[in-house]
């Protein structure tokens, strides 16, 4: 594999974690075609934000999937849990960290790994706290009969989502 397009790193918007063109395939092949994915990658995959040119930046970008570059040692949020401020940041995330602190309190979560697991969850939270009920929202089918993007009126939203 060529070091420079299989080695970048980009958030998949499915579930903020950051990964390679080639980890992006690993994880959707079977579900998608070669081609979906490779669009999906180009279209839809965000570079990571990049906060200044220090090595950090180049860490961040080729740390495995789903993990932060090494530093000083994670920063503890009010939630408690080592590393969310930073982990969020990386996803173009850090505005709900306040959302997110709530979550980890309600939930009893202690590790980063643990709002990894539910970070489906939290976005759905996240999203339901930003939309109102009559507005209108853009939505993807990724499966089924009904694949494809509509747009739907909000009737309504809790803490499980819209």
């Amino acid at each position: 594999k060529l070091f420079g397009r299989h080695m970048e790193r980009r958030v998949d918007p499915e579930d903020g974690v950051l990964r390679t063109l080639d980890e992006l395939i690993d994880k959707y092949l079977g579900t998608y075609n070669i081609n979906e994915i490779q669009t999906y990658w180009r279209e839809e995959c965000k570079l990571q934000a990049r906060e200044s040119s220090s090595g950090r930046d180049h860490q961040a970008m080729f740390a495995p999937a789903g993990r932060s570059a090494p530093n000083q040692g994670p920063a503890l949020t009010s939630s408690g849990v080592p590393g969310l401020e930073d982990w969020l940041n990386e996803r173009d995330l850090g505005q709900f960290v306040e959302h997110v602190e709530v979550w980890c309190k309600e939930n009893g979560a202690a590790k980063l790994e643990e709002v990894e697991e539910n970070f489906e969850e939290i976005k759905a939270r996240i999203l339901a706290s930003e939309i109102e009920p009559g507005e209108r929202v853009r939505v993807r089918v990724l499966q089924g009969k009904w694949k494809g993007q509509y747009v739907a009126e909000v009737l309504g939203t809790d803490m499980e989502g819209i």
